[in-house]
């Protein structure tokens, strides 16, 4: 049995709620990671289908777990592994989502080598079945601090981060008060005290599904949005529109919303004169299928095939 850490290097922060499944292959791809030192901190949000129990089955003593009674939230689920954290370093993983191997090494190597607070790399998207969709790649460094007071220019969301412990903490770790926004509105926060690096190689896997915390927790999201610009309007945010529509309407989608999808891209062809997004529409109506050509004729790349490390997972 491989041996906790007396002081780790790097926390792995994961929050969640009634996600068994999902959270068991996604644990498992934390605990296979190499050379890095590690201890994961696995925030059980009040779940109701026995994860805590089967938590308290997996006999690793890296695995920390502490449980809310109630469901508070996965800001503050992640703020409570962040409190409780003893690494150096904190990386964020949602429980969906997959790394390979060597993630947090090719993260913390990257970052030691280029002095980064934080750091980010490449995402693939797939499906359910492991199948890739699409990629999302990081944008140029230098650029990336301006972007995101444009749009989230993370790729893997909350996955694809590692970061100074003593940043996050500096900075106030996650609002709180968002849901969805929350990580978007931390990377602001620490782009704007903290150097970045941004890792090479495709290590995250975002999994695209009708259970995404996105695809779920839609009502209210104009709103937070809008709380979002006001927090961050005295640096200069200010929303990409036609990104924010497609964001949107791609989740009503997923969800299983196609009318409001359409209804979304539609007034966003309109609102941000972006045939585009007439294509889009016309795409949601015909199907998934349709959609998916539409990716691949997009200017951003869509590997040919999936990383070799993602066969771990099938």
């Amino acid at each position: 049995m491989t041996e906790a850490p007396a002081t780790p290097l790097i926390s792995v922060v994961i929050p969640t709620r009634n996600r068994w499944p999902l959270l068991r292959q996604t644990l498992a791809g934390v605990l296979r990671q190499e050379e890095v030192e590690l201890e994961v901190v696995v925030v059980d949000d009040g779940s109701e289908d026995g994860t805590s129990a089967r938590l308290a089955e997996i006999g690793d003593p890296r695995v920390r777990v502490h449980r809310h009674e109630q469901g508070s939230g996965v800001a503050r689920a992640r703020n409570a592994g962040i409190e409780l954290a003893r690494g150096k370093w904190l990386a964020f993983l949602d429980d969906d989502d997959l790394w390979s191997p060597r993630k947090l090494r090719v993260q913390l190597d990257t970052a030691l080598a280029g002095g980064g607070d934080w750091v980010l790399g490449a995402a693939v998207v797939v499906d359910e079945n492991r199948r890739v969709v699409g990629m999302e790649p990081p944008q140029p460094v230098e650029d990336i601090p301006r972007l995101l007071l444009t749009f989230n220019a993370v790729p893997g969301g909350c996955s694809g981060v590692m970061a100074r412990t003593d940043l996050v903490r500096q900075v106030g770790g996650f609002d709180e008060e968002m849901r969805i926004m929350a990580d978007w509105d931390l990377w602001i926060r620490l782009s704007a005290n903290g150097r970045l690096s941004v890792s090479p190689g495709q290590e995250i896997a975002y999994v695209k599904h009708a259970q995404n915390m996105t695809a779920v927790n839609l009502a209210g999201i104009v709103t937070e949005l809008e709380a979002l610009a006001a927090k961050h309007r005295s640096i200069g945010f200010s929303v990409d529109g036609i990104w924010f529509s497609r964001w949107l309407a791609g989740n009503y989608r997923r969800s299983g919303q196609p009318a409001r999808a359409i209804g979304i891209y539609l007034d966003g062809a309109v609102r941000y004169r972006s045939p585009g997004n007439v294509v889009r529409a016309v795409g949601t109506l015909t199907g998934e299928r349709a959609m998916r050509r539409i990716r691949q004729h997009r200017p951003a790349p869509v590997p040919t095939s999936a990383p070799a490390w993602l066969a771990l997972y099938l």
